[in-house]
């Protein structure tokens, strides 16, 4: 009895969306028409305010990709697991901070940071330890200005 219920209620099920289609299709209503329609719709918007819109939308998203670049960074600060930043380029460090000699409390508290590394690292080695850094240091990816990881 209840395959019989549900047989029936496919079949009924099936004839109601097949003269749905059917019928739509015969209105003219298509993927088509409705794609030419808001083609025309999207002609009466001024090109210019399509650019602003655009631009404001991609600010916002550089924003947050900015933001989530910087959480994931801020997560790597600690004596087991270190990425710092120098010239726009992570690298993970956490192997070679026990071999500092300067002691790797020295880089603890610039560990998962960017301005603040570089910073310190110039201050310190000017550029004489970048090729060091970049040898010693597991490249993760790039941190554009908008503090992107590619």
């Amino acid at each position: 009895m209840r395959i019989k219920l549900v047989i029936g209620i496919l079949v009924i099920s099936l004839i109601i969306i097949s003269t749905t289609f059917i019928m739509g299709n015969k209105t003219g209503v298509t993927g088509k028409t409705i794609i030419k329609q808001n083609l025309e719709i999207n002609k009466s918007v001024p090109e210019e305010n399509i650019k602003e819109t655009q631009n404001n939308f991609n600010e916002m998203l550089n924003a947050v990709k900015q933001d989530i670049m910087k959480i994931e960074l801020n997560k790597h600060n600690k004596l087991e697991d270190c990425w710092v930043v120098y010239k726009s380029r992570v690298y993970d460090i956490t192997s070679w901070l026990p071999k500092h000699p300067g002691t790797a409390q020295v880089i603890l508290p610039n560990c998962g940071t960017a301005e603040e590394f570089e910073k310190a690292f110039t201050q310190k080695h000017g550029t004489t330890k970048a090729s060091l850094l970049m040898r010693v240091g597991v490249f993760i990816g790039d941190f554009e200005d908008k503090g992107v990881l590619q």
